[in-house]
């Protein structure tokens, strides 16, 4: 199982997997793929005000806090916290206590 991007997934058999595997071509799905936001490499605090810095937040450090949960309104984009949480670990954002 190969994971492209978090609305992409390849799945090969083991013989296609060891004899037919090409590395995924992106010019040629590019429209298919969500492209992550760019990320900034400086060493600026992020304030989590909103599901924008939460996420900008995530992708820089590779994980979020419970806490900060409270501060943001998720509604706009997840039903739930559940459905918000399986789309940052897609992205590979773990979920931390500040302790």
């Amino acid at each position: 199982m190969e994971f492209i991007s978090s609305n992409i997934i390849r799945i090969f058999t083991k013989y296609e997997y060891e004899n037919e595997y090409e590395i995924f071509d992106h010019t040629e799905c590019e429209r298919y793929i969500e492209p992550l936001e760019e990320i900034d490499d400086d060493n600026d605090l992020i304030e989590v005000t909103d599901m924008d810095s939460l996420l900008k937040f995530g992708l820089k450090n590779g994980f979020v806090y419970y806490e900060d949960l409270k501060n943001i309104d998720i509604s706009e984009k997840y039903e739930d916290v559940f459905e918000m949480m399986v789309d940052f670990n897609e992205r590979g954002i773990n979920f931390l206590n500040k302790d």
